[in-house]
């Protein structure tokens, strides 16, 4: 199972008693599509599903131009003043990309704008009139949604907040990253395909290598830190 939740086994499609391997033909000759099984794909198709029923509550609320996705660093803004995106990417946990792109999505939604920063390289962010204006709101909506989940928590056996804490846990035993690479030692496909890339890269095929399990460890995958909401592994 890697990160898209694709399971152990290969495929539903090979037929009993057969062992089908990812690329290969079925018995009947069609290939197979080892994403057709996903652990946790319906993971993040309700998270989905969750994210759309907060938008449309600002859609009922008549707030235009907002994604929930925004909430988080707009709120983060309203509460610490104005961040360069480095610091707004380390306050919120993501990427520098990936706040970046976020940035101008809520730029051309007419919540924040980038000034320039300290030195050239820098741009500051800081939310606009608009974005001041609807702070209330989006707090009443971060808290009501908050309490909303521990409502559903307090309904079901085993709490998502509990899941995730068991999960880095696990991960912090043996990271994901260990764990998919012990897989992947075992299976054929895996050495054949890596030296067909490179092979490709190079026009001549690379000696074959002992199995075994080669990179960094310990990586573990932590999603600590962010609350147990919607979308964005923690919003």
């Amino acid at each position: 199972m890697d990160t898209h939740g694709r399971p152990d086994s290969r495929t539903a499609a090979a037929q009993p008693g057969t062992a089908a391997q990812p690329g290969t033909a079925d018995p009947a000759g069609a290939a197979v599509d080892p994403t057709e099984q996903s652990l946790w794909r319906p993971l993040r198709l309700l998270q989905t599903a969750m994210d759309a029923d907060i938008g449309r509550l600002y859609a009922e609320a008549q707030v235009e131009g907002l994604k929930p996705s925004f909430v988080l660093e707009l709120l983060r803004l309203h509460a610490r003043g104005p961040m360069t995106i480095t610091e707004l990417a380390t306050s919120v946990q993501r990427t520098h990309s990936a706040i970046s792109q976020k940035v101008a999505a809520m730029r051309a939604a007419g919540l924040v704008e980038t000034i320039a920063g300290a030195d050239a390289r820098s741009k500051t962010v800081v939310l606009t009139g608009r974005a001041r204006a609807i702070a209330g709101l989006l707090t009443a909506e971060w808290q009501a949604t908050e309490a909303a989940a521990a409502e559903l928590e307090a309904e079901i056996p085993y709490p998502l907040s509990r899941v995730v804490t068991d999960l880095e846990e696990a991960l912090r035993r043996k990271s994901f990253h260990d764990r998919i690479a012990d897989k992947l030692a075992a299976d054929p496909a895996w050495g054949e395909g890596a030296r067909a890339a490179a092979a490709g890269e190079s026009g001549h095929a690379p000696p074959a290598r002992a199995p075994g399990r080669a990179g960094r460890a310990g990586h573990p995958g932590s999603v600590a830190g962010a609350p147990p909401r919607t979308g964005e592994m923690g919003r």
